[in-house]
């Protein structure tokens, strides 16, 4: 199952673990399987639309872990793929009475607004999965020579109360950064991913928020896309 990618097991481990539920269900045993596998193994089958595995890994794992709001979130989503809109939204509802802070709620939710037509709903339960869950890191390079030039960078990013910022100085590119992503000259903003794929380039300070918007809609679509494709 090489084509699986993910965050968490290896493509081996993951591997074995499917085989082990696959075993599991073919020969009526049981076997222990963390709340994690369970949902990688979810996350698959929902993506190769194997609905009917789906299922099954999805009440083996309501079985294991009842309380996990992850594992009904990914309930949720299968609902919505087998076009149950209101069962996959009250669940929803009832999810976020207990754990308002799950960011992949709200983008489960607005994904659902969005295929029925609620873009209003939609947009502000992604926003909302944007405050709960955006996890920001700046990155500044300063390409000044000489400490007369250095000293003045480092006290204006405190004046400007940068501390979060990750901020460096690279006079002579030796991260290579002006090779890596193509820039000819400065001041540029980039926006990355975890990944450090660039989503976004050449763009104003004030475009930011439409940016990051649209990069967490699409996000989105990735994690409900069986809905959509269903």
């Amino acid at each position: 199952m090489s084509e699986f990618e993910g965050d968490g097991l290896s493509n081996e481990d993951f591997e074995k673990s499917l085989k082990r539920f696959e075993d599991m269900i073919s020969t009526g045993a049981q076997y222990f399987f963390d709340a994690d596998e369970l949902e990688e193994i979810i996350d698959y089958y929902m993506q190769w639309f194997n609905l009917e595995l789906a299922k099954k890994a999805l009440d083996f794992a309501l079985e294991q872990y009842p309380y996990s709001s992850s594992i009904k979130i990914k309930l949720a989503q299968y609902l919505s793929s087998q076009h149950k809109t209101r069962e996959a939204l009250d669940l929803l509802n009832e999810i976020e009475e207990v754990e308002s802070t799950n960011s992949e709620l709200y983008m489960t939710r607005g994904y659902i607004y969005s295929q029925t037509g609620l873009s209003e709903q939609a947009i502000e339960n992604y926003k909302k999965a944007k405050e709960k869950n955006l996890d920001i890191k700046v990155i500044t390079i300063s390409t000044k020579k000489g400490e007369e030039n250095i000293v003045p960078s480092w006290k204006y990013t405190k004046e400007k109360q940068f501390d979060d910022f990750i901020n460096t100085n690279d006079p002579f590119t030796i991260s290579r950064y002006s090779t890596l992503y193509d820039i000819q000259t400065t001041p540029q903003l980039y926006v990355l991913d975890e990944n450090k794929v660039i989503r976004s380039k050449g763009i104003e300070a004030k475009q930011l928020d439409e940016v990051i918007d649209y990069i967490m809609k699409e996000e989105a679509d990735k994690i409900t896309k069986t809905a959509g494709n269903k």
